[in-house]
């Protein structure tokens, strides 16, 4: 998306001088850097400064389920639901 808008910007300003279409590109990479950078942050920490920190969701969820005196087999049901919806959200 950002070289979408990168290519709109030079071909409207076409006459521009190149200073001019430097300045465009990095503002429009900085914007993308904006929108991508919680991102980036966010793999960095799941995958290697915590990558158990689903473990704990998972532990502090179970222990809300059993204090609610949920039937074991439910509660099983729901941590199996809670790993798939992780594992098919996650990165990779």
């Amino acid at each position: 998306m950002p070289v979408i808008f990168v290519l709109l910007a030079i071909r409207q300003n076409l006459p521009a001088p190149v200073g001019n279409r430097l300045l465009i590109a990095t503002g429009v990479r900085f914007i993308a850097y904006l929108i991508h950078a919680p991102y980036m942050d966010m793999y960095v920490y799941h995958n290697f400064i915590s990558p158990d920190w689903f473990d704990a969701v998972v532990t502090l969820e179970k222990h809300n389920i059993e204090a609610q005196n949920i039937p074991t087999a439910q509660i099983q049901l729901k941590i199996e639901q809670m790993k798939e919806n992780i594992n098919f959200t996650c990165w990779v």
